[in-house]
Order: structure tokens, then C-alpha cells, then sequence
């Protein structure tokens, strides 16, 4: 068994262990169908709900200082995501993070 790297030093590419080993290319042997077809993609984004959390309108039961929102104990979130769909949030609780950081 050769010993160190010198074997791998620039060798005849079409000899050794790694010769049938093509680059990859940006242009792949195998051809494959999309994932999805675009008009697909842009209906499935369309379905897309993101919740705001921030937004004052949807809560209910919040102290609201200066444009921010408090929670507490009751506090409700409430969104329709599409026609006839409802999504309600209520805190049942409030709780402390636990820190070992002095602030």
C-alpha cells in the first residue's frame, strides 16, 4: 500500500478508481418533470393565512399602551382566515420565562 498523498497527485483522468466519476453539471443527464407547475404554485400560495399577532384589531381584552399590546389572563385573539372560518386564541395563562441571566 502506497503511503502519504503522492498517489493522488494529477493523475491520467481517464485511469484510476474515480474515472467513470462525471462533474455535475448545470445541465443533468437525466431530465426530470417540475415539482409543480407555476399556475399550481401561485393557487397553493393563495391558501397561504399568516396570523398577525401584532395587529390591535384582532385582540380583544388587551391593555394597550402607546400602540403596544399587554396580554393577560383572558386575553383573546380572533381572525377569519377565509369566509366562515374563525380562528380564536385565548390566554389561559401567563407565565414567567425562566432566566440565570442578571438583568
Amino acid at each position: 500500500m502506497e503511503e502519504g498523498v503522492g498517489f493522488r497527485a494529477d493523475t491520467d483522468t481517464g485511469t484510476g478508481i474515480s474515472a467513470d466519476v462525471k462533474d455535475a453539471t448545470s445541465t443533468p443527464a437525466a431530465t426530470r418533470d417540475g415539482y409543480t407547475d407555476r399556475a399550481a404554485a401561485e393557487s397553493f400560495t393563495k391558501q397561504v393565512t399568516w396570523l398577525d399577532f401584532g395587529d390591535t384589531g384582532n385582540w380583544q381584552n388587551v391593555d394597550n399602551e402607546g400602540g403596544k399590546i399587554y396580554l393577560k389572563e383572558g386575553s383573546i385573539y380572533s381572525k377569519e382566515v377565509i369566509p366562515g372560518y374563525v380562528i380564536n386564541i385565548k390566554v389561559k395563562s401567563l407565565k414567567t420565562i425562566p432566566s440565570n441571566r442578571n438583568l
